[in-house]
């Protein structure tokens, strides 16, 4: 309906920046981090769950001002991150956020091994870095999803 709900930092908010957490099937399967930051733009859906597996979710976590606020205008404080949709008729993911927007020098993907050493790319003191989505949870995350449709058999 075009209306855009703020949310303030200790005025509705417990901590400013929305979380992803993942789901035990997304951490097993996907090798995802129980919880990451995520400060970006982000979807707000509503899935069908007889037909969908919820991977991961994000997490805003309000205080009980912040929830009447979302109450009121009808958003969840939690909803999907990643869906997968796995059957027989047709496969999918859906993520709903800009999850591929990332400053990552791209020399660095040239180097065998070079996730071991991921720590030294960002800072995980600043709330606006986007290095430590890109190699904890993004790049895992589309490494597994590659490798088991490469491996899949038709």
């Amino acid at each position: 309906n075009e209306q855009i709900v703020i949310l303030e930092d200790e005025v509705h908010l417990t901590n400013p920046i929305p979380q992803i957490i993942s789901t035990d099937f997304g951490q097993e399967t996907y090798d995802l981090p129980t919880q990451i930051k995520y400060p970006f733009w982000f979807d707000i859906i509503k899935p069908d769950e007889k037909i969908n597996q919820e991977i991961a979710s994000f997490n805003i976590f309000t205080n009980a001002n912040g929830k009447a606020e979302l109450s009121r205008n009808g958003i969840p404080s939690k909803f999907p991150a990643v869906l997968m949709h796995n059957d027989t008729n047709y496969r999918f993911y859906y993520f709903s956020g800009d999850f591929c927007d990332n400053q990552v020098n791209m020399t660095s993907s040239y180097f065998n091994g070079i996730g071991a050493f991921k720590w030294l790319f960002y800072n995980s003191n600043d709330p606006m870095e986007r290095s430590s989505f890109f190699w904890n949870f993004y790049r895992p995350l589309m490494t597994s999803i590659l490798t088991a449709e490469k491996d899949r058999k038709p």
